[in-house]
């Protein structure tokens, strides 16, 4: 919204992004791994992916881990 009332950036203007993301592929390949970050030890990802939502200028991303805890 800043940026559309030129409060920042002022005279910049993004092109046009018409490519899937860039990153992270396995090195190489074409294998996307799917991944946005690197895993903590003792977590796994089960879930990564784009939200539909409409509400904003950009669709938000969600993940799911699961994580190895201890209890005392």
């Amino acid at each position: 919204m800043e940026l559309r009332e030129g409060h920042v950036f002022k005279g910049w203007h993004e092109g046009t992004i018409e490519f899937p993301p860039t990153y992270k592929y396995h090195p190489n390949s074409e294998d996307y791994i799917g991944f946005g970050c690197d895993q903590p030890h003792g977590m796994k990802q089960t879930q990564y992916e784009r939200s539909e939502s409409t509400l904003s200028d950009h669709r938000p991303v969600r993940a799911m881990f699961t994580a190895d805890i201890k209890v005392k």
